[in-house]
């Protein structure tokens, strides 16, 4: 069984175990506050911030070793921070292409298994640039 949500960069494609438990969406706009003496300020919305987008959940799959998750989840993830990526989740809400700013994983001993937490913060504009 798999979550529907896959990541894919080039011709490596991590699709996890179980669907994010939260993700947080995140769009915010540029406003520039002028103040006015004696009445409420002016907001100037000047622009939009690039959307952001911040899965969390945990990367586990009963009977895999620390090596099998490292190999098959971990690594690779890790390998596609501040790289093009092209997303694909269950109801295209998010799918499409992103830049991976940093993915977070936190070790947690789940019985005699290994568990995994992760926090994965994707961004998209306009255009992507990558270096």
């Amino acid at each position: 069984m798999t979550s529907g949500w896959a990541i894919t960069q080039g011709s490596t494609t991590v699709t996890l175990p179980t669907p994010p438990k939260v993700i947080n969406d995140q769009n915010p706009a540029d406003i520039t506050v002028v103040k006015v003496q004696g009445a409420a300020p002016v907001l100037v919305g000047v622009d939009l911030d690039a959307r952001t987008i911040r899965l969390e959940g945990s990367i586990w799959v009963h009977g895999q070793t620390n090596a099998q998750l490292e190999t098959t989840y971990l690594a690779p993830l890790r390998a596609m921070a501040r790289q093009l990526v092209t997303v694909t989740d269950p109801d295209s809400q998010f799918s499409g292409n992103w830049i991976i700013k940093e993915p977070d994983f936190k070790r947690e001993a789940e019985g005699a298994e290994v568990r995994y937490t992760y926090t994965i913060t994707l961004m998209q504009g306009q255009s992507i640039v990558v270096l």
